[in-house]
């Protein structure tokens, strides 16, 4: 009795540390992007719309940011806008769902990663793959996947299957915007982020700086929340989001 014993704990003890192996080839820390926008210029009817009329709108509603900031451990991350508002997402990987917060707000607004973008639509044409190209991002050897929706959109992920090792198991049932594929070809987290619309607004996001730092658990940690005002919770919820109050 005694022998069969040990050799559960044995075998329990061996599992764990297989496990704790497993998870400890995922990065964990914080990485700082530096963000770019491209907006082509555009006429509708006889007015023009500029890229600098654009920007000038969103600095003025405190929706521009150049920065993004993302802390991740085990499967969870936290990504921060350097908006006025300063708007901030919260994974939890054990929920599935990305907890989105702003400044001074007191609102949360809540997706469900399990869907592929807020209105849940899986576009046919969605191609995925990985293309023969590498480019060089602050002096690292970066491959590249390639995410299409025809002529909709393109998305462009350059990453070094080195730098920002992921474990892919930690964020498969991450379907929102495809994190979990992009995880799953690429074994990492990307270097470069290039997002084109209908060939006229382009996002770059390229990595400038990596932090391996142990991430503390309470960054994690939700707030109580209670139900939202109805019209407003009905409102965003046709709009593909879940919302809760804040309690105070």
């Amino acid at each position: 009795m005694i022998r069969k014993d040990v050799k559960k704990t044995l075998v329990g003890m061996l599992s764990l540390l297989i496990c704790s192996l497993s998870f400890g080839q995922s990065f964990e820390g914080e990485l700082t992007y530096k963000v770019e926008f491209d907006i082509k210029s555009q006429k509708i009817g006889s007015y023009e719309i500029t890229k600098e009329q654009v920007i000038e709108k969103m600095k003025n509603d405190g929706e521009f940011y150049d920065t993004i900031k993302i802390l991740i451990k085990n499967g969870n991350y936290i990504k921060k806008l350097n908006t006025r508002s300063e708007q901030k997402a919260i994974y939890k990987s054990d929920l599935n769902k990305i907890y989105s917060f702003q400044k001074d707000f007191d609102h949360v607004t809540i997706t469900n990663a399990n869907k592929f973008n807020s209105m849940n639509i899986d576009f046919k044409e969605r191609k995925i793959q990985k293309i023969d190209s590498t480019k060089i991002i602050n002096g690292i050897s970066c491959k590249l996947i390639k995410l299409s929706w025809g002529k909709l959109a393109e998305e462009y992920y350059f990453y070094n299957t080195k730098t920002v090792k992921l474990n892919p198991q930690l964020f498969k049932k991450h379907n929102f915007e495809y994190l979990n594929e992009i995880i799953e070809l690429s074994n990492s987290y990307p270097l470069e982020i290039i997002k084109t619309l209908n060939n006229s607004i382009k996002i770059k996001m390229t990595l400038i700086d990596i932090s391996k730092e142990l991430i503390d658990d309470k960054l994690f940690k939700l707030p109580e929340f209670e139900k939202a005002e109805k019209d407003y919770a009905e409102m965003m919820l046709e709009m593909g989001f879940e919302v809760m109050k804040i309690k105070n």
